[in-house]
């Protein structure tokens, strides 16, 4: 739910209670299937946490699992929610006709290797380079 408009005078006060009008605008979620494409998101605050309308908490700051539709709904750029959320795809996509139905009654914080793979050790420095290029780093 958004608020649209708050009206800054009060049109009414009984017992010191003001009275004011609100415009809201609200979605009513449809049952969805949320289908596990090995997808992330990181909330990224202000708060500590939020809890969506389906129950899921995303604590800020960490890679977050959820699923096809829920990675949907929160990086929708017309949506509301796509400020606060960073959105990790998989290195690699996987087959919606495969996918197992996420379980979201038990959040989970999402490892790199999850959405990127069990061998992925990819190296890059600040200056976009790999410091295994040089040979010298141990790779």
């Amino acid at each position: 739910m958004t608020i649209l408009e708050r009206q800054v005078e009060f049109w009414q006060t009984i017992d010191g209670i003001e009275f004011r009008s609100l415009t809201l605008e609200a979605t009513k979620s449809a049952k969805e299937i949320d289908l596990d494409l090995k997808q992330a998101v990181v909330f990224k605050g202000p708060w500590k946490e939020v809890q969506d309308e389906h129950g899921m908490v995303y604590p800020r700051g960490y890679r977050t699992a959820v699923g096809s539709a829920a990675f949907a709904r929160l990086t929708d750029p017309n949506g509301p929610y796509h400020h606060y959320i960073i959105p990790i795809e998989p290195l690699g996509a996987v087959d919606p006709k495969k996918a197992i139905v996420f379980d979201s009654s038990s959040p989970h914080i999402r490892s790199p290797r999850e959405t990127r793979g069990k061998e992925y050790r990819l190296t890059v420095t600040s200056d976009g380079g790999s410091c295994c290029g040089s040979g010298d780093c141990g790779c």
